[in-house]
């Protein structure tokens, strides 16, 4: 791979979007969900064929899914709302993205995974 790593801002200037993408799943696997949307996010910020629109859009549909299931609400929301965007044809994408706009106050979303995390945590501890 001959990208350069820009260390400060944590991006992969010179790569693919299959690169990003490839990146971006390993953030996320190793617990870094910043990252790994903000390497998602420079995926989408190019010029992308059809095929990689596709694969963009089920990296987010992955990761949307994951964050949903943390309830980590806005960050799911974002997730499926640029899948559907890459793909406006995205099944899992749509679904969610829909569910949750008629389901919540999406303006008013928050990540609240970590906190019940740490809640949980607390408790097991005592």
């Amino acid at each position: 791979m001959s990208c350069m790593l820009l260390l400060s801002a944590g991006l992969l200037f010179g790569a693919s979007a299959a690169d990003l993408v490839t990146h971006a799943r390993a953030a996320y696997e190793k617990g870094d969900a910043a990252q790994a949307l903000t390497l998602l996010g420079q995926a989408a910020s190019g010029a992308l064929t059809a095929a990689e629109k596709k694969t963009l859009a089920d990296a987010y549909v992955t990761i949307g899914t994951a964050e949903y299931d943390r309830a980590n609400w806005k960050n799911a929301f974002e997730c499926f709302k640029a899948g559907v965007k890459l793909a406006p044809t995205n099944q899992a994408a749509t679904k969610y993205y829909w569910k949750m706009k008629r389901e919540t106050d999406v303006a008013s979303l928050t990540n609240e995974g970590d906190a019940r995390k740490a809640k949980a945590e607390k408790e097991k501890a005592h």
